[in-house]
């Protein structure tokens, strides 16, 4: 049985190849026809030119492959300047979004700040939640180690209040800098909110493995939403750019990063 039939499995296209042209040929390969689009050529996807766009979805469209996701930078500023965002920078997010058809869009709630912020953030994920529903998106926030939410707790109140809104679960995020475990002090807290999962692993102290390998409880966070009937997407991330193994190309890392989630669901 393939992956795919399997776990609802799409791809962060920068991660398959060195460039979307090699990426889209990986994710045919391997049988993987959804993407989540963040970096193309020159930099996120949301910052590309109308012509760079269109190269892109023509190239998508010649693989039959599907957008799910659009992962931007927008709201990684301090939370204090959320809503004096550019009207414009909103706006292309969407424009770009609903061009590849996607229906999920990455955005941030500000970054970690020593001020207390929460009333900008609610306001900010108030704003950006009426976007989604005019556009019939979903937006997602993604746990990091330098964003504004980063406590269990308060994300699942701020997810609690902002129904619209979903988690992008991502276990490597929660150790790269922290030694605990993301399992139990993040995913059986919050897994009611997810819509999506990051497949990646990281080993403290020695870097960035195959999924399974290393310290992101992923094979545990698999069981679980086996078990669990999670409807959700999972993204496949291997490491961010980074090589593994005997791994000297993006292609050759996936397909390794591929690999060993086949023997984890096995």
């Amino acid at each position: 049985m393939a992956i795919t039939d399997k776990l609802k499995l799409a791809a962060y296209l920068d991660e398959a190849g060195e460039d979307p042209a090699s990426a889209c040929s990986t994710m045919v390969a391997a049988g993987i026809q959804y993407a989540a689009l963040r970096f193309a050529w020159t930099g996120n996807v949301c910052d590309l030119s109308d012509q760079s766009c269109q190269r892109l979805k023509e190239l998508l469209n010649q693989h039959n492959i599907s957008t799910v996701a659009i992962a931007s930078d927008l709201g990684r500023v301090e939370p204090r300047q959320l809503m004096r965002t550019p009207k414009e920078k909103i706006d292309r997010l969407f424009n770009v979004a609903s061009y590849f058809h996607a229906g999920f869009v990455r955005v941030s709630v500000g970054l970690k700040s020593k001020d207390s912020a929460e009333d900008v953030v609610r306001d900010w994920m108030q704003m950006i939640m009426e976007r989604c529903l005019q556009a019939s998106m979903v937006p997602l926030l993604e746990v990091t180690d330098d964003g504004f939410l980063t406590e269990p707790a308060t994300i699942a109140q701020f997810l609690s209040r902002f129904r619209r809104w979903r988690l992008l679960y991502d276990p490597v995020q929660l150790i790269l800098r922290h030694n605990q475990d993301p399992f139990s002090r993040y995913w059986t807290l919050l897994k009611g909110f997810a819509a999506a999962i990051d497949l990646r692993d990281f080993k403290i102290g020695h870097g960035f493995k195959p999924p399974g390998f290393g310290d992101a409880r992923v094979k545990l966070t698999l069981d679980d939403t086996t078990k669990t009937s999670y409807k959700g997407w999972y993204f496949l991330e291997p490491s961010l750019g980074r090589r593994f193994g005997g791994a000297t190309t993006k292609q050759e890392t996936f397909k390794m990063a591929l690999e060993a989630l086949d023997m984890l669901l096995s």
